[in-house]
């Protein structure tokens, strides 16, 4: 009846309705895999079928008693000395014990729990005139005693039957028990870990704290009793050898007489064939046996199942092996009849407490081969195996309902009273290491565990742009499940969807809705912006217009923008977006955009021809000549000191003969609008520093804060904090090493990746390639002191730039860091290809490198956006105007 109970209201909860925010998503059904404990009564099949397992196991350890001498001392070839990880009682008593759980197999391996024929019977009593208390705790086989442990405050005694007399071959060391198979279930019977407890337990014993350490084997068939007796024996120092004590056991045989018989048959009334009693006497052993040991060993316990996440098996209590659990929720052992017992918290393998639990106040408890102990001293486990074993209980789980309650917390974490944030479920304490979990299986835990919809995105109020908002829309419609992300989530659950991965999904959405459809010519529209790209160097992109979309972005090699009329606002939002996502020259981007704002008119309504578009195409390589024009032309006086080849600068040619004027390429281009007034534009361009100089006041400030040696390395992910926000320019570079060089390359310092710089600490460095750099660093001086003369107050920002030369990536000319400028001279070789001194072509590449990194240190976080480019652009600008010679 309690069984179909349990069944109806799991099945009536397997259907549910998720709400996260303000959004309800439709209830997702699940087949139950709740399932609740099989009747656990024991038959007396179970019973018989264990107690038969016990006497072949006897028969295996038959040896014939006669070949043991009356009295022998076998050397166990131990010093007797402490033990770094066996200090304390408790290493000892886990090694006995497990000897004898083993031994007698009283943990089931298909369940990780006592086995369900065994019952515990617990009593306590006074003995003696002391009276010390005694406790006794009896497993019982129905009417037959497996073993009893007997505690009293300074011995234990554990007395266990079907427990054949052990060979005095156990004593040697590295022997091998057969029974201890790598495939077992069971550690084994007894090996060599008894030896090393045996030693550490007399060795920890201070003083007089040790008194004993015995075992008794009563064999009754054959009316022998074999005694082992564990003692120190000490030898004095021989040569260089100190002075020590080592561990021998005296064995003693002799008939067993009526005394014996009856304290066998006091404790054993089913009067066992074979029956072994080991007598600890050591000081407060007893104690440490009930308040370590006993809520150590998962064969004492009784658990409450419902609080458990086990592993789901077939077999007749429907549990598997391996379980994780709450150890504070679990009853008291024995029914508090000790006192406030309780499991310990831990990680157990094969029912044994080997070290603290990741995570906190849990039992977390595995069985077979998945996980194994390792270290010398047996008191830890493989990090990477702990994982997966824990994946592998959450994966097999029994009750997915009790586990997705439990991981609820996972969406968003409760208020506490002090305003900060917890969570109730104990398997996420601490939810650091959860996280770990989350790593390996986070699938299964959001579309298995939680039942998220498959393909879902996650979106964060926080995010704001407008990319954002019409992909949001975009793929709504288009049924995608999107699922705010509630304060408090786990962030890496939940992780928030990126600008690729929602551009990704808008795309598939577009290339699905595009199928079957006709491809119309390509209209107006396609080829102004194809004409734009080709003039930025980006013609190999693919312009796709649609209906659908609402603002311009990209995808891989495809522009998408929408299928609309073209107006200046909307080109240069187009020009942006290709500039943002896309390497490009910036000097023909900012002449691009400043021909747009000159050329096409703001009027409402206006549509960008052809013809409109080949104008604003002429009038940005207009501007580009005049830039580069006023750059080559400048050269102070005292530079040709150091570049005596340069001669001095001409007075340039003047506007009217060398350029169009704007005031002529307005009225042919305004024919279609109304004439558009420069004077403004004019007035902008002419004061570039506005503002300039705050920002530089400020990078300057964050620099001195940050205080990086000038002559540190640099690490091979510097480049990653170019500054470059979301951009998709990082590209690979190496360590670099900082190395003083000489003359032949131009002295002072310069970083170089590893291999060239061993060839410059050798000597071997090619001269030739010495020559280039040589020049190279001439041009960019000379590129630096330019900037320094146009905009003073850069002065300190200049001085962070350092020489670099990566022989292994020629992918990216410069990148700063925040604090620093370094210029990669490897990737710059090909532009002082037959030059003998800077020429000034060379220089003005410096300076507009110089500036694309200075907009950067400028502007942290604006990547390749308008802010940067607006920035950048006011750099050059300000060049230009400091060498525009003065109107007569």
């Amino acid at each position: 009846e309690a069984i179909e109970q349990t069944s109806s209201s799991l099945s009536s909860s397997s259907s549910t309705s998720i709400t996260m925010g303000s959004m309800t998503l439709a209830s997702i059904p699940r087949s139950s895999r709740s399932v609740p404990l099989k009747n656990t009564k024991v038959t007396q099949r179970d019973c018989t079928s264990y107690i038969k397992t016990l006497e072949k196991s006897i028969k295996k350890r038959i040896f014939p008693l006669t070949s043991v001498p009356d009295h022998e001392v076998v050397s166990t070839g131990r010093t007797i000395k402490p033990l770094k990880g066996w200090a304390g009682h408790w290493p000892a008593l886990r090694e006995f014990l497990q000897n004898t759980v083993d031994h007698l197999s009283l943990m089931d391996g298909k369940t990780g729990r006592r086995r369900a024929c065994l019952d515990i019977h617990v009593k306590k009593d006074s003995q003696g005139a002391g009276d010390d208390e005694v406790t006794t705790i009896s497993f019982m086989c129905q009417d037959k005693k497996i073993c009893e442990f007997v505690v009293l405050p300074h011995e234990l005694i554990i007395e266990q039957a079907y427990t054949y007399p052990i060979a005095s071959r156990a004593m040697d060391t590295g022997v091998v028990d057969t029974t201890k198979s790598s495939n077992s279930a069971q550690a084994g019977g007894f090996g060599d870990g008894f030896k090393t407890a045996a030693t550490a337990l007399i060795a920890n014993s201070k003083g007089k704290d040790f008194n004993s350490l015995k075992w008794s084997f009563y064999a009754i068939p054959e009316k022998t009793k074999l005694t082992w007796s564990f003692e120190g024996l000490t030898k004095e120092s021989v040569a260089t050898f100190a002075k020590c004590q080592v561990l021998q056991v005296v064995i003693d045989k002799c008939e067993l007489d009526d005394v014996d018989l009856d304290s066998i048959d006091a404790t054993n009334p089913s009067r066992d064939e074979y029956v072994m009693r080991q007598s600890i006497k050591v000081k407060n052993i007893g104690k440490s046996f009930l308040e370590i040991a006993v809520p150590r060993f998962a064969v004492f316990w009784d658990l409450d199942e419902q609080t458990l996440i086990s592993t789901q098996r077939n077999n007749a209590r429907g549990l598997g092996g391996d379980f994780l659990g709450p150890a504070l929720n679990q009853p008291k052992l024995f029914d508090g009849q000790l006192g406030n017992i309780r499991p310990q918290s831990g990680i157990y393998v094969r029912g044994i407490w080997v070290r603290k639990s990741k995570i906190k106040d849990a039992l977390m408890c595995f069985y077979g081969n998945r996980l194994e102990v390792i270290g010398r001293d047996r008191n830890d486990v493989d990090e990477d195996d702990l994982l997966t074993s824990v994946t592998y209980v959450l994966k097999n789980c029994n009750d997915l309902n009790r586990l997705e309650e439990l991981l609820s917390p996972l969406r968003h974490v409760g208020p506490t009273k002090k305003g900060g944030r917890k969570t109730d479920s104990w398997i996420l304490k601490p939810v650091t290491y959860f996280n770990r979990i989350i790593e390996r299986e986070r699938e299964f835990i959001l579309y298995n565990v939680l039942r998220i919809p498959q393909g879902s995105i996650f979106i964060s109020n926080k995010t704001k742009s407008p990319f954002f908002s019409w992909a949001s829309d975009f793929l709504r419609k288009h049924g995608t499940p999107l699922i705010p992300i509630e304060k408090g989530a786990n962030k890496y659950l939940f992780e928030e969807v990126n600008e690729y991965q929602l551009t990704e999904r808008c795309v598939q959405i577009l290339k699905d809705n595009a199928k079957g459809k006709r491809k119309g010519s390509k209209d107006v529209a396609q080829s102004v912006i194809r004409k734009f790209l080709i003039f930025l160097g980006m013609g190999a992109l693919n312009v796709v217009p649609s209906k659908d979309v609402a603002l311009a972005f990209s995808h891989d090699q495809s522009l998408y923008i929408p299928e609309s009329k073209l107006n200046r606002d909307r080109i240069v939002m187009i020009v942006n977006v290709c500039h943002s996502k896309y390497e490009g020259a910036a000097e023909k981007y900012s002449s691009l955009v400043q021909a747009l704002v000159e050329t096409l008119p703001a009027t409402k309504g206006y549509e960008c021809s052809i013809t409109d578009a080949d104008k604003v195409l002429k009038k940005a390589k207009m501007v580009m000549k005049e830039a580069s024009d006023f750059l080559r032309c400048y050269q102070e006086e005292d530079d040709t000191e150091e570049f005596p080849e340069v001669q001095q600068p001409q007075k340039p040619p003047s506007r009217t003969t060398e350029f169009v004027d704007i005031d002529e390429v307005d009225k042919s281009q305004n024919a279609s609008g109304p004439k558009r007034n420069t004077n403004n534009d004019i007035q902008v361009i002419s004061s570039p520093t506005k503002g300039i100089n705050e920002d530089i006041k400020a990078a300057v400030n964050r620099k001195k804060k940050k205080r990086k040696d000038d002559h540190a390395n640099l690490t091979g992910g510097a480049f990653a904090a170019d500054n470059a926000g979301d951009d998709h320019c990082i590209r690979p570079s190496s360590d670099l090493t900082d190395i003083q060089v000489d003359e032949s390359l131009g002295g002072g310092n310069m970083l170089f990746d590893r291999e060239v710089a061993a060839t410059v600490q050798n000597k071997s460095f090619p001269r030739t390639i010495a020559d280039k750099i040589v020049i190279l660093r001439k041009a960019l001086d000379e590129a630096s002191r330019m900037v320094l003369r146009s905009i003073p107050s850069t002065r300190e920002l200049l001085d962070t730039i350092r020489v670099g030369y990566d022989g292994k990536n020629n992918s990216y000319e410069a990148f700063c860091d925040g604090s620093r400028i370094v210029v990669n001279l490897f990737a710059c070789l090909p532009k002082a290809q037959g030059l003998e001194s800077p020429s000034r072509s060379l220089v003005h590449d410096f300076v507009i490198t110089i500036t694309h990194e200075l907009a950067h240190m400028l502007k942290p976080d604006a990547g390749h956006g308008p802010i940067w480019r607006d920035t950048h652009m006011k750099m050059v600008i300000s060049v230009m105007n400091h060498l525009q010679p003065s109107s007569t």
